[in-house]
């Protein structure tokens, strides 16, 4: 009987099990049926109402004027938890983005995806896959809304036209990860957007801040920061791409923080740059500031001065934001850097509880006249030249060099002209729009 009881007993507790397994599957089913059917949205309802769902709101002509530099007295907008500025250029903060009740099953989500370590000399930080491809709940839920409802309302306030093209990916910045200066302009990027899933208690002395530079327009350069927003859990930021964009995310100080958000771009069509073959011979006329001209093939493996692989590390470049050009110089150049590297004249220079690295005057004061078979001097002043940063300019589809060309054509047939034009490619990456 005891036996029989304790079988009784399992099979009960079996029941039990599945029973309840039943209704999690069920309710997971409805639940995923409900964001296939587009009938489930997480942005908070007030944000719905009255700045998505409305684009002849008063919010959204107030925030329309800030956009176009029109001075604006009305705090209005400060009610729904919106700050819109023009200072140092337009953008927007909403805080309070999503419904709160969401906000810690996205974290989950989030915290699940596999995420890859970028470093380079400009950033240092953790990024997962394009999100565009995962399935899990909240995430196409927030994906949908960023298409559906942000991007829309993007087009109205900017009255710009986007394309399908959305970028959208997530990033983790941990103790001593940071994202030097930089303005966001590549290829087509139009409008740049990020979402925030830090933990409630993090603070200005964290770090992470997103920091705006103010800018000199005469020279299109960064000046100093002026405005440094705080990553704030829920709080939902974006801001239109221009040459006077400049930010950056300074860097992580507590060990044990992790800088969770979502990030990416929304694209426009008028922005595509175009490749443009530029004739060899025309080098000799942009040497102008360094009278220094030697032929990209004695030092470059001629591998990367084909146009084919300029634009296969073009389209690397647009996907990853990153290269590793590998064995880039010539074998003969390279052991001739290396054993001239061995012999410099090396000293340290110290930035106080920040940075200490080894400088050498090479590349000081160069003059093609006196270099004597110094192959450090050459480079040096190959890395200056204007050949070289017309060929960075089609590695990055960026306009490096004011003495690019711009066409207006929207690619030339160089294919059975390649081999003459070795090197000789540029683009019009003009982003401004």
């Amino acid at each position: 009987m005891e036996e029989n009881t304790g079988r009784k007993n399992c099979n009960e507790d079996d029941l039990s099990t599945i029973k309840r397994q039943t209704i999690d599957i069920t309710e997971c089913c409805k639940k995923r049926c409900r964001v296939m059917e587009g009938l489930q949205s997480n942005i908070r309802s007030s944000l719905i109402k009255e700045m998505f769902g409305s684009t002849d709101s008063k919010i959204n002509s107030t925030m329309k004027n800030i956009f176009n530099n029109v001075k604006v007295e009305d705090d209005e907008i400060e009610l729904y938890k919106i700050q819109c500025e023009s200072y140092p250029f337009p953008h927007i903060i909403i805080d309070e983005f999503n419904e709160k009740s969401t906000i810690d099953d996205l974290e989950r989500e989030l915290r699940c995806l596999n995420f890859n370590d970028k470093s380079n000399d400009l950033y240092k930080f953790s990024q997962s896959k394009d999100l565009n491809d995962d399935n899990s709940d909240n995430i196409s839920i927030f994906r949908r809304d960023i298409y559906s409802h942000v991007k829309k309302w993007c087009e109205n306030l900017m009255n710009i036209k986007l394309n399908d093209t959305v970028d959208l990916s997530c990033a983790i910045y941990r103790c001593g990860d940071v994202l030097l200066c930089h303005d966001d302009r590549l290829d087509d990027r139009c409008v740049a957007f990020i979402y925030y899933v830090v933990d409630n208690e993090w603070s200005a002395d964290h770090g992470g801040t997103l920091d705006l530079f103010s800018n000199d327009k005469s020279q299109n350069q960064p000046v100093k920061i002026v405005k440094s927003l705080n990553p704030v859990r829920n709080r939902f930021i974006l801001f239109r791409v221009s040459p006077y964009s400049y930010h950056q995310v300074s860097e992580v100080l507590k060990n044990d923080a992790s800088r969770l958000s979502i990030s990416g771009w929304f694209h426009g069509p008028d922005l595509v740059p175009s490749l443009t073959i530029i004739p060899r011979e025309h080098f000799n006329n942009f040497i102008s500031h360094i009278e220094f001209y030697r032929e990209l093939t004695r030092y470059i493996n001629p591998l990367y001065l084909e146009l084919t692989t300029q634009i296969n590390i073009r389209l690397q470049f647009k996907e990853t934001s990153e290269i590793q050009l590998k064995d880039f110089l010539l074998p003969e150049i390279y052991e001739k850097v290396v054993n001239e590297l061995k012999a410099v004249d090396w000293r340290t220079t110290t930035i106080p509880n920040r940075y200490k690295f080894q400088t050498s005057n090479i590349g000081t004061n160069l003059d093609e006249s006196v270099i004597s078979n110094n192959i450090l001097q050459e480079l040096m002043l190959l890395f200056q030249s204007e050949q070289l940063f017309l060929l960075l300019s089609n590695y990055t589809g960026l306009n490096l060099h004011e003495m690019a060309p711009i066409s207006d054509d929207s690619e030339d047939d160089g294919s059975s002209d390649a081999d003459d034009n070795v090197g000789c490619s540029t683009s019009n990456s003009d982003t401004r729009h």
